[in-house]
């Protein structure tokens, strides 16, 4: 959904895939129980190993929304249905990232950051 049917389906594919696993361990270790909830005060003692745990999960995912970035620049707006009407969320990200007006220009970090928090 975050990239339309715009990339082409073997990678669509093989995303959705590593997309599915690193979701799903996220999604647990969101809704796991964590002492520090609780108690701030051990939050920098990582009793349970979560936090451990999602920064294993932060570098595969920053590598999937890099590689859906990376294809999505190399298709270029044109490839997407030749429509200026029918534009994906990705579409209208990338194109704010290549506006350069002062206040309005977004980087690829906050990109990733927008369709993590969308995801």
């Amino acid at each position: 959904m975050l990239w339309g049917g715009s990339v082409d389906e073997e990678m669509c594919n093989r995303v959705a895939v590593e997309f599915r696993e690193v979701s799903s361990d996220l999604m647990y270790l969101v809704g796991k129980p964590n002492i520090s909830d609780l108690f701030p005060v051990l939050e920098r003692f990582d009793i349970q190993g979560v936090e451990k745990q999602m920064m294993k999960i932060r570098g595969p995912f920053e590598k999937l929304l890099d590689l859906v970035l990376e294809e999505r620049m190399k298709m270029g707006a044109e490839k997407v249905e030749g429509r200026e009407d029918n534009k994906d969320f990705l579409q209208i990200l990338l194109e704010l990232k290549e506006q350069n007006e002062a206040g309005v220009s977004i980087d690829n970090t906050q990109v990733k950051a927008i369709l993590m928090v969308s995801g």
